[in-house]
């Protein structure tokens, strides 16, 4: 009988590797023993490699031990760590067989260089990049992507910025582009020139901004009887919509138009209807792609019943009322299924400990939370500690991203870290003072509760500084990789 791991075939220790992302394999099994590593170092068949956060230092070693001695079999690779994007972090790609390439979190600085050495990937045809913060001049950043000669898929997203500036292309030379999605904001004057560069597009996605005169004037019928002009079978057969959205602004119906595939209709932000308005049943279809939805007092809530059945991210404002926070719940378990939600956002300033505790045991599947503030936890440690309800959410939640906006003590910390043990990114406004300590508590190896935390984020220079002073000091470990973001 097969009694250990190492015993099995390999055809079948193989299979349970086809599971594994190769990066968590290399990390468990590597330097096991010879055998396991010459499944690493010997193999033929093509790599796709994903590297989440992680610290420095492991990341060289798999840099040495894997990525540089397979540079030919790599043929998808997934960044997502910003303390990787030094000057120098890409001169590894030189002369690779990279067809599929992500970058996640860049810094701004390093951008322009790192489209410079991505000329290199012949055989590049799918890029996907996000920046942290955004960058100043995206123009020349799409020149240079552009002049990438075997791409075909590219997703960007390179801030908020409007404005683009790129010249028309005079030029004889096109990209081979197909498939673009830029999740920036374009005016609709720089339209145009865009798409000068990109004669092969079969695909494209943007944030288009276009800003018109005044149209207060125009009565409600005329604006029904353009709408119409959209309703023939021309374009709903090419499942092309034109759709209008009613808001309510203080004593005013604001009618606004836009152009619309419904089915792919992403964000809804939820407003209590004016009385004369009634819910039409095609309303309901439209709201079933909705994945994000925007909650700001409890009569919004109220006024949608089982709209949001997509619904995977919920922000709630802080118009609720103190008395709607006990059943808050439940009044969302009519518009949406809490259940599925995996991101939460929680504006609500007067939310007491023992009400989050319940909101949060009946979402299970959250991954990422942000909370402005905590000011009416009136509990301490202690005291939480007892409660049997916390008890239960600190074992079952899977939260693995926390943000929290408001200045954080050492004690409230602790609290989140109790609350949430799988923390692997955490983000907190300042220490107020409290920076030696927190980082102490947080960084320290015997911290069972912080042993997935990859990435910590705070806000300030300052403390930057005291993190330095602490390494340097000796009261902190050495292995971690330090970096001010957004400078």
């Amino acid at each position: 009988m097969i009694s250990q791991f190492e015993d099995l075939s390999n055809e079948l220790i193989y299979e349970i590797f086809e599971y594994l992302d190769y990066y968590h394999s290399y990390q468990g099994f590597f330097y096991l023993n010879s055998r396991f590593r010459s499944r690493f170092t010997q193999s033929t068949l093509p790599l796709k490699i994903n590297i989440d956060l992680t610290i420095q230092s492991n990341f060289n070693c798999f840099k040495q031990d894997i990525i540089i001695p397979n540079k030919q079999r790599i043929h998808s690779l997934r960044l997502s760590n910003c303390c990787m994007f030094h000057t120098n972090a890409f001169i590894l790609f030189d002369k690779i067989s990279l067809r599929t390439l992500v970058l996640e979190n860049i810094q701004p600085q390093y951008f322009v260089n790192i489209l410079h050495q991505l000329k290199s990937l012949r055989y590049l045809s799918s890029l996907t990049i996000t920046i942290i913060n955004y960058i100043k001049h995206r123009n020349s950043a799409y020149q240079l992507i552009f002049h990438l000669y075997s791409l075909r898929y590219c997703k960007l997203s390179l801030g908020s910025s409007r404005t683009l500036n790129l010249a028309s292309n005079t030029t004889s030379e096109y990209s081979p582009i197909e498939y673009l999605i830029i999740d920036d904001g374009i005016d609709e004057n720089d339209l145009s020139s865009l798409l000068s560069y990109v004669p092969h597009l079969r695909y494209f996605s943007a944030n288009l901004s276009c800003e018109h005169d005044d149209v207060s004037n125009v009565q409600k019928e005329a604006f029904e009887e353009q709408v119409k002009l959209f309703q023939s079978s021309f374009w709903t057969e090419r499942q092309w919509f034109f759709e209008y959205g009613i808001y309510h602004s203080g004593s005013r119906n604001q009618r606004i138009l836009y152009s619309t595939n419904p089915y792919r209709r992403k964000y809804c932000i939820v407003h209590e209807r004016p009385h004369d308005i009634t819910v039409r049943n095609e309303d309901r279809a439209l709201y079933k792609s909705v994945n994000h939805v925007f909650v700001g007092n409890e009569n919004d809530m109220n006024q949608y019943m089982y709209f949001f059945l997509s619904a995977i991210e919920l922000t709630l404002d802080n118009g609720f009322s103190i008395a709607a926070h006990a059943s808050i719940s439940i009044g969302l378990s009519r518009i949406l299924p809490l259940q599925q939600l995996n991101t939460l956002i929680i504006n609500l300033e007067c939310f007491s400990a023992l009400n989050f505790i319940e909101l949060l045991s009946s979402m299970p599947n959250l991954r990422t939370l942000t909370l402005k503030t905590m000011a009416f936890f009136k509990q301490n440690k202690i005291t939480l500690q007892r409660n049997e309800k916390l008890q239960l959410v600190s074992k079952t939640n899977n939260i693995t991203n926390f943000t929290f906006l408001d200045p954080c003590a050492l004690n409230r910390v602790e609290i989140f870290v109790m609350l949430f043990p799988h923390l692997q990114y955490f983000k907190i406004s300042n220490s107020m003072g409290a920076t030696e300590s927190i980082l102490r508590f947080l960084l320290y190896k015997t911290n069972e509760n912080t042993r997935n935390l990859k990435l910590l984020c705070i806000n300030g220079t300052y403390y930057l500084h005291q993190l330095n002073l602490s390494i340097s000091s000796g009261t902190l470990s050495s292995d971690f990789k330090r970096a001010e973001i957004g400078s």
